[in-house]
């Protein structure tokens, strides 16, 4: 078996000098807005949202999500580091897999310190549209000429 890497290969990779299990400084950076609203979804549809973290402090901060096992949820990206001042957007996926309401909180954690983390709730509704028309479902509209106009009502109900 051989195996032929392709001839650009991107490492993302980033550290820092401290000692294992000392105190790292204490990380400042904040969501744009405390929750996410995604508009309603159909059942194995998608909506995205993006939201914006900020690095208010005066150094580097490292930063990770942690995913949603169910998938219904996704961040990208998922990790990396965001200079002092800087910001990140990250998009946001919610897919329902099935009608009813999703709540989930997304935990950031920062400089690899899990007292250190960033909580942001999302909330999404997996919904099955059940459109009932009225006049037996079929709509008509009489030959116009042009210049005239023709209309034509129908009830339409989402029970």
């Amino acid at each position: 078996l051989t195996i032929t890497p392709p001839w650009c290969l991107v490492v993302r990779a980033h550290g820092h000098s401290f000692p294992a299990n000392s105190e790292q400084f204490v990380p400042s950076a904040s969501f744009d807005r405390k929750c996410v609203h995604f508009p309603p979804c159909h059942v194995r549809g998608c909506a995205y949202q993006t939201v914006e973290l900020t690095n208010t402090g005066d150094i580097p901060v490292h930063w990770a999500v942690e995913q949603d096992p169910t998938e219904t949820f996704l961040c990208k990206p998922t990790g990396g580091v965001i200079a002092k001042g800087g910001f990140q957007l990250l998009m946001l996926r919610f897919c329902p897999r099935e009608p009813r309401r999703y709540v989930k909180t997304l935990i950031c954690a920062l400089n690899n310190n899990p007292t250190a983390s960033l909580e942001m709730m999302m909330v999404g509704t997996g919904c099955i549209p059940r459109l009932v028309l009225g006049g037996g479902g079929s709509l008509f509209f009489r030959p116009t000429t042009v210049g005239t106009v023709s209309s034509s009502e129908l009830l339409i109900k989402n029970p």
